[in-house]
């Protein structure tokens, strides 16, 4: 059976005592609610909620990609990614104007190709004695270190360095870190390598 209910003064009001204010007390598989929907429900205009929203479900989409999502109460539990190493946190667009928290902690794949976008390059017995750096992207970071001892002395020189002309990596633990802005590469800081 299909069809239309459409009261006078367009309004249909249910009535019921159930609060949700205390979750503990409500079972989600038996909902002793006024409007009990067994199935789905598409509402084709704007959902308003007086109270509290409870969603029992695994997999929630929120609006597209042109979007936006207001948060005006706080969060009071952790915000996981449903996956590792696969979802950012802003974009190279579109920053997040500041970060405050007690304590940050960064794991970054390493890898010893220079080539890659990944930040941290290790440098190693492998390595060439030899390297270029290409440019990247404005505010991309490349942290380089020395790993294990290199067979000689590793001279990275950048297509575009700033107010240098390259870095040497001789020893285990000599390291330094790098910043694209501006169309080059700037020396953020090192710890034994040589900047020529």
């Amino acid at each position: 059976m299909s069809t239309h209910v459409k009261p006078d003064n367009n309004r249909f009001v249910i009535e019921s005592n159930l609060n949700f204010s205390d979750l503990s007390n409500v079972d989600v598989n038996n909902p002793e609610s006024a409007l009990n929907v067994k199935g789905g429900a598409f509402i084709n205009n704007d959902l308003f909620v007086n109270g509290t929203l409870v969603v029992n479900g695994d997999v929630i989409s929120l609006g597209n990609t042109g979007g936006t999502l207001t948060l005006n109460s706080n969060i009071s539990s952790n915000v996981e990614p449903s996956s590792t190493d696969t979802y950012n946190l802003g974009s190279t667009t579109n920053y997040w104007s500041a970060l405050y928290a007690n304590t940050v902690n960064i794991s970054q794949s390493s890898t010893t190709d220079f080539t890659s976008n990944n930040t941290v390059i290790e440098v190693n017995a492998s390595t060439n004695a030899a390297v270029t750096l290409a440019d990247a992207t404005n505010g991309d970071v490349k942290i380089i270190v020395t790993t294990a001892q290199p067979t000689a002395p590793v001279v990275v020189t950048p297509t575009n360095p700033n107010s240098f002309a390259s870095v040497t990596f001789t020893n285990v633990g000599d390291s330094a870190t790098l910043l694209f802005v501006n169309g080059s590469w700037n020396i953020i800081s090192n710890f034994r390598a040589s900047v020529n």
